[in-house]
């Protein structure tokens, strides 16, 4: 009887591990060439401290690395498997950073594309329109002190101006 058990017990070990094995075999591998390439962005030389990827005629880098070339700071959120970018540029801040930062609400419009309220409590303190609003172009709002609030848009994101903010009392 013992010796039934053992064989049976050898058996579905050998049998768990040769299904392992071929489990690994069909799993996709890649190799890739590491490489370290000059970076330029606008003209102008940037440096990075990883190397980079070939693989397939394609490079990667490190999407830290390759935010930072272009002005934004990352920060990963694990448990909701997120990556926020969030603008370097001091002068201007995200309006979901602003969010975030000021522990104000910022609602869409439901009614009209573009446009953003900005709620403290119950009561809309801030009504963005960035209808219409091009790259770079700046466009002012007053707040309810009576201080002008300018946003912009930088890489496609709806930015407001951190000076304006602090003056009005927002930030």
């Amino acid at each position: 009887m013992k010796m039934k058990k053992m064989v049976i017990g050898l058996t579905l070990g050998m049998l768990i591990s040769s299904s392992t094995v071929a489990f690994a075999a069909t799993s996709p591998t890649v190799k890739a060439t590491l490489v370290k390439y000059k970076m330029m962005v606008n003209g102008e030389p940037k440096s990075v401290s990883s190397n980079q990827l070939s693989y397939k005629g394609n490079t990667y880098i490190q999407l830290r690395e390759a935010a930072s070339l272009f002005g934004y700071k990352t920060k990963f959120d694990g448990p909701n498997k997120t990556i926020h970018f969030t603008h370097q540029d001091q002068e201007w801040i995200s309006l979901a950073e602003f969010s975030e930062i000021s522990n104000l609400k910022v609602e869409a419009d439901k009614e009209k594309k573009d446009v953003y309220h900005v709620i403290k409590g119950k009561d809309t303190i801030l009504t963005l329109n960035a209808r219409d609003l091009n790259e770079n172009e700046e466009r002012g709002v007053a707040s309810q002190s009576g201080i002008v609030i300018y946003s912009t848009k930088i890489k496609g994101s709806l930015m407001l101006n951190t000076e304006d903010l602090k003056a009005a009392g927002l930030l």
